[in-house]
């Protein structure tokens, strides 16, 4: 019997792409963009995982506050600084065709999450600005005309910002939403004529005000919008004469409390029409689904016992992704199989980690993107997946170079002495791996390694006769799963 890891040989064919580039200041948002081409670094090794530099590298764009697919198929991001109110940043596109990004400054404030509609408009709210008035932005295109749109809330004066820190969504009809998450308001943004219209939401018997935070379109037609506080989600009808109401729903977890607090974040809805739901608690990160309806009942995911802390989701190709901020990893859940992995992505870059968390989106070929920081730049990685498993195969298994007596065992193999035909066999995993009969094959074993730790393996044969191997999960060369040269200005 034989025990075998999926050989990711044939996925390490790819060399990484690094957009790198350096430019003047100066720039406002209506001038001429600046756009990166594609330049090969010296030497890259092969990778499952491409890693992208976007913006700048400047003080202006360190951290990566959204990152959505637009209607052309194009990642927009939008990239912050790093002072604690400032009024700068970066928006741009990163198109993952041909690998080129285009970005501008914003000068005057510092953008929180961006949209592209299908006209070709981005979207963008302002998070900080001078002038004090809530606002957003409505670009022709990255470099385009810009239409300040003016946001009937506020004045915001007594925190950290004084704009919308709040996600928006794009309805069927074009109408763009978003949140007010200082005044317990949402709205939209009629395209054709830019009127604004705004609606309040309300948690009924909770205790704080409604905290919009994230949202998206459901394919019931609903806008559905996470409340950071009160832990919870709102259905909101987005057409007819209920347009603007809404219902809510408590997670599980909530609602928060000084001695429970519970926050509920990002959500996106699944390729099997449920709901998922990221946040994070006094009992670490959880995700909660629920079938898309009008009454939703939420509840936990299963997942594997690490205590991921995610925050934010993204949906695409049959796969919901998850960022995870304990681990530095990215849990990818298969819909089909029901299955669930935490992709470690640890790595360094010129002798600097790689710092993770940041948001995820899925392109047009259902290829996750995550966001990350290395050396001291804004970067986005995007994550192949294998064919077997459709898991990231930068884990590899160790296994016990000696039996129980002390005898030397082959590397890579198990042996179990038979007497006669012991079986069909079955394997049964626990721990941080997943294991399971090759078909065709029932003395042999591929087994599938969902995190660095240890998993056992249960092999019974067919007169119930059980054998138990420890497995040791590591990474196998301790070199760096993603590789990005320092940005050449």
């Amino acid at each position: 019997m034989s025990v075998r890891f999926p050989n990711p040989g044939p996925l390490a064919a790819a060399s990484l792409i690094v957009l790198a580039g350096c430019t003047g200041s100066g720039m406002t948002p209506a001038a001429a963009p600046y756009s990166a081409r594609v330049q090969l670094p010296q030497s890259a090794p092969s990778s499952p995982i491409h890693a992208y530099y976007i913006g700048d590298g400047s003080n202006d764009s360190f951290y990566l506050s959204d990152l959505r697919t637009g209607a052309d198929g194009r990642l927009y991001f939008a990239l912050n600084g790093l002072n604690l109110s400032p009024t700068n940043g970066e928006i741009g596109w990163f198109d993952p065709r041909s690998h080129t990004q285009r970005f501008v400054y914003t000068n005057v404030y510092e953008p929180a999450f961006i949209q592209e509609s299908g006209d070709g408009s981005v979207w963008v709210s302002e998070f900080n600005n001078a002038s004090g008035q809530p606002t957003i932005d409505r670009y022709a295109g990255i470099g385009g005309k810009v239409t300040p749109i003016a946001i009937p809330v506020g004045p915001f004066n007594g925190g950290p910002y004084n704009g919308l820190n709040a996600e928006m969504a794009v309805a069927p009809d074009g109408a763009v939403w978003f949140g007010s998450d200082q005044s317990s308001q949402i709205g939209t943004i009629d395209p054709s004529t830019n009127a604004v219209t705004v609606y309040n939401i309300s948690a009924p018997n909770e205790p704080w005000g409604a905290v919009p935070q994230y949202m998206t379109m459901g394919s019931d037609g609903a806008l559905w919008v996470s409340d950071f506080f009160n832990d919870g989600v709102y259905r909101v009808a987005t057409a007819g004469p209920s347009k603007g109401t809404s219902t809510f729903s408590q997670l599980p977890q909530g609602p928060w409390s000084s001695t429970k607090a519970e926050y509920a974040l990002g959500l996106r809805e699944g390729g099997d029409g449920k709901l998922y739901v990221a946040g994070n608690g006094q009992n670490g990160g959880f995700v909660d689904r629920a079938p898309v309806s009008a009454n939703p009942s939420f509840k936990p995911m299963p997942r594997p016992a690490l205590d991921p802390q995610s925050s934010l989701i993204a949906a695409g190709g049959g796969k919901v992704y998850f960022n995870d901020n304990h681990y530095s990893s990215l849990g990818v859940y298969d819909v089909a199989s029901k299955r669930t992995v935490f992709l470690p992505l640890e790595g360094a870059i010129d002798s600097l980690p790689i710092q993770y968390g940041g948001p995820v989106a899925v392109d047009a070929s259902g290829t996750p993107y995550v966001g990350c920081i290395a050396s001291g730049s804004t970067c986005i990685e995007s994550i192949t997946l294998t064919a077997t498993w459709n898991v990231f195969p930068g884990t590899s298994v160790v296994f016990p170079g000696k039996d129980p007596y002390g005898n030397p065992l082959p590397s890579g193999m198990i042996g179990i002495g038979e007497t006669g035909n012991s079986g069909p066999f079955s394997v049964a995993a626990k721990g941080n791996c997943d294991a399971a009969i090759i078909k065709g094959f029932d003395h042999d074993i591929q087994v599938n390694p969902l995190a660095i730790g240890k998993c056992t393996l249960a092999i019974t044969d067919a007169h119930a006769r059980t054998v138990h191997v420890s497995i040791d999960i590591v990474n196998g060369s301790f070199q760096p799963p993603a590789y990005v040269p320092k940005p050449k200005s």
